[in-house]
């Protein structure tokens, strides 16, 4: 089974490092040959991600969706790609390359599955841009006949609401991490003075960075002893910055750049905290679980799924601060507490959020899509779509001649002539008849005949009553000897 993995981009972020280590666990199970195709341009391949067995490639394009030419030459490289892989799968990972690789796999027997990994917002909204783009993409889904995977339950209920798309074409696969990567954290690691606060992500409006930011600031004269570390890159830095310096924080909060070693900063943290106001299945909730470290997070899509309030961490409604200040506290004020519910987390994520459980799923997927060999050579797949087509236009037009040959045929047959008409003569008039007076006859089997020829001109609607007195001759002996009634009046009459 050929399979093309394609991805909008090896930016910083967790889909990224979940495709590489999906492409890695399968490539280990043996059941799929795999390519990696990227939308955008080179860029750091991500550190603490496997390298794929072949380098991938990058198309160099920025997904502007007005841009048609540029569009229409990506998705031929797209099926340049996919022609020379043999590709029987296009896996694609977030929007852009969703929306290439949908069009991409229109009219071709490759499959297309995307892969939902968020809960975007345009998504939601209602200016003419978004419900444009909405359109696009539930167009170019359908030509596809696109099936989805989602990372948890609550991406693939957005989803579906928001686009339109039926749930039936979704299967929910929960995201998972190599748990080799992230071993527990050992039990004699020693006791720091210093509560380490933490969260890694996208410096956008959506993570709530700064929610976080106000809630240390609250807590910060209760537990002088608190440092905040907020890992990663946006256009928000500096505004979080500002915000450090007016709240009287700056000096215990410190921004770093993306962390190329996620295991070593879950390690060194005391408490992660993620505080999303949007989410679809965070990779670094999970890498933090596997870890053991304690965890806040929020209730926005699947984070529920993955924390259990006061077993396996702390829950609170996205934006509640107030309600962010209370988990805090809690977990500030209580390191045994810590431990045991980033225990109970790393035996949580160990039996549901495995990259080898993941694959396992995600073979089975490829599977279902797959159809037997014999299906495409009963399609012709092996000609060029044109081909294909033309073929078929053929054979329809051939079966079309024939048909209305074999109904001309059937009409003239049954189609009683009176006259030197041509068909289409013959069925007016016989609709005509159709439609005329009903006609009741009475009357013997002699003289009744001729006026039922003349009256069968005008009108189809007649019903003749053949009284019979004869009891002379032949139809007298029927009569007297068999008790028949005279054969030949009723057969004038039919005819």
């Amino acid at each position: 089974m050929n399979v093309v993995q394609f991805v909008t981009s090896l930016d910083f972020g967790g889909a990224p490092r979940g495709v590489l280590e999906l492409m890695h666990s399968l490539e280990q199970r043996g059941e799929t040959v795999q390519r990696l195709l990227v939308l955008g341009r080179e860029t750091r391949f991500p550190p603490d991600a496997p390298t794929p067995i072949r380098a991938p490639e990058y198309l160099d394009y920025n997904l502007r969706h007005f841009d048609f030419p540029g569009i229409s030459r990506t998705v031929n490289r797209v099926r340049s790609v996919m022609r020379d892989h043999q590709a029987d799968i296009l896996h694609t990972h977030l929007p852009g390359a969703d929306y290439i690789g949908a069009l991409a796999c229109a009219g071709t027997s490759c499959r297309h599955l995307s892969h939902i990994r968020a809960l975007p917002e345009w998504q939601s909204l209602h200016t003419w841009r978004d419900r444009l783009r909405r359109w696009w993409y539930r167009r170019a889904f359908e030509q596809a006949q696109t099936r989805f995977v989602s990372v948890s339950q609550a991406a693939a209920d957005y989803t579906s609401l928001e686009m339109g798309i039926s749930p039936d074409r979704i299967r929910v696969v929960l995201n998972g991490v190599d748990p080799d990567r992230f071993p527990p954290l050992p039990e004699t690691q020693g006791h720091s003075p210093t509560l380490r606060i933490g969260t890694a992500g996208r410096f956008s409006s959506e993570k709530g960075f700064a929610d976080l930011i106000r809630a240390v600031a609250q807590l910060h004269g209760e537990f002088p002893q608190i440092e905040l570390i907020l890992a990663g890159q946006g256009g928000l830095q500096a505004e979080y910055q500002s915000l450090c310096r007016e709240l009287g924080i700056a000096d215990i909060c410190h921004i770093v750049p993306p962390v190329d070693e996620m295991n070593g900063f879950l390690r060194g943290l005391d408490l992660f905290v993620l505080p999303s106001h949007s989410e679809g299945l965070a990779r670094v909730i999970m890498e933090a679980m596997h870890c053991g470290t304690a965890i806040i997070a929020t209730r926005a899509g699947g984070l529920k799924e993955a924390i259990t309030h006061g077993e396996t961490g702390w829950l609170y409604d996205p934006g509640d601060v107030p309600a962010l200040v209370e988990c805090l506290r809690e977990a500030a004020g209580s390191e045994a507490k810590r431990r045991e519910l980033g225990e109970a987390a790393a035996r949580d994520a160990a039996q549901r959020f495995t990259v080898d459980r993941v694959a396992e799923e995600m073979a089975e997927v490829y599977r279902s899509l797959v159809a037997p060999s014999w299906v495409g050579l009963a399609t012709l797949q092996f000609f060029p779509l044109l081909v294909r087509a033309a073929m078929f236009l053929v054979l329809g037009g051939a079966v079309c001649s024939v048909g209305v040959v074999r109904l001309y045929r059937s009409l003239d047959d049954v189609l009683p002539t009176y006259s030197n008409q041509s068909l289409l003569e013959r069925i007016y008039e016989y609709r005509l008849r159709q439609g005329g007076p009903r006609i009741v006859c009475i009357g013997g089997g002699t003289g009744m005949p001729a006026v039922l020829r003349g009256l069968k001109h005008h009108s189809a609607n007649i019903t003749a009553i053949v009284t019979v007195g004869d009891d002379g001759g032949s139809s007298g002996r029927l009569r007297r000897e068999h008790g028949i009634l005279p054969p030949g009046d009723f057969r004038n009459n039919i005819v």
